[in-house]
Parts: structure tokens; C-alpha cells; sequence
């Protein structure tokens, strides 16, 4: 199982293979070391040089950034599942938390993206943007009573 490197400088030093749980782990390891250090909470961090610090928080930003995008694609991969097996567009709105044209527009995209890498047929395409389409006149799309309150953020 691929691993997540000591001292990541780049995103590109992070294979697709690592796992998503190793990403965590990497970012998590390398966030309590910049805690530590700056706490100087254990005695072995204490001759931790500040170049030290920097390269355990630049790590931990390349492992964070990377996480990130791996989610972030993750959910519209969930988003296309849930509404090609029956879930609405108001649905995944109310599931991700945004609004039913940010799902519209990411769904899209990711569908875009998906197709240009060769991910998706074009068959599999057209029918991810009719099921996006199909639901914007549908007024059973739409939730009886008051809208679902957000939560901020």
C-alpha cells in the first residue's frame, strides 16, 4: 500500500494510489508536529530548528490541499450514485449542504471532467446532465413547506 512521503513538498510527491485514510494520518502527523514544536509541549521537539517547523507545515499543507481535491471529487462521484439511483436534485442539496444550482453546476463539471479523462461514455455523460435537466421544471422536485435551514459555516 502506497504511503504518504516524510516531508512532501509539491502535491505531485503524492501519489493517486495513497489511500485516503494515509492522507489523513500524513496531515494529522505532520499538523501535531507543528503544534508540538511551537508548544514545545515534548522535550525531543525542543532542538526542532524553525526550518524544521516550516517543512513539517508545508507538508502538512501539501497533504491538506491534496485531501481536499480527493473529497471534493469523491462527492460528486457520490452525488451522480445517489441521483442515478433515485435520489433528487433537492436531495443532494440538502445532503452537500448547497444549493440546487451548485449541485447542477458541479454535477455538471464533474461530468465534463469525467468524460474528457475517458471515466465516463458519452452515453453515461448525456444521461447524468438529462437527469440534471429533467429535474429543473419537475415540481416534484421540490420540498412541501418550509425550505430545510442551513447551517453556516
Amino acid at each position: 500500500m502506497t504511503s504518504v512521503p516524510d516531508t512532501p513538498l509539491h502535491p505531485d510527491d503524492l501519489p493517486s494510489t495513497v489511500p485516503l485514510n494515509r492522507l489523513l494520518d500524513g496531515y494529522l502527523d505532520h499538523s501535531r508536529r507543528v503544534v508540538r514544536a511551537r508548544t514545545r509541549a515534548h522535550v525531543e521537539l525542543q532542538s526542532q530548528t524553525r526550518a524544521d517547523v516550516a517543512q513539517f507545515a508545508l507538508a502538512g499543507l501539501v497533504c491538506a490541499g491534496v485531501l481536499v481535491d480527493r473529497v471534493a471529487t469523491d462527492r460528486w462521484h457520490l452525488a451522480h450514485e445517489a441521483l442515478t439511483h433515485g435520489a433528487t436534485v433537492d436531495d443532494l442539496a440538502t445532503a452537500a449542504g448547497l444549493d440546487i444550482d451548485e449541485i447542477q453546476v458541479g454535477l455538471a463539471s464533474w461530468a465534463d471532467t469525467e468524460r474528457a479523462h475517458g471515466r465516463l461514455t458519452q452515453n453515461e455523460h448525456n444521461v447524468i446532465l438529462e437527469l440534471i435537466e429533467c429535474e429543473q421544471d419537475d415540481p416534484r422536485r421540490r420540498r412541501q413547506g418550509p425550505p430545510t435551514p442551513r447551517i453556516s459555516r
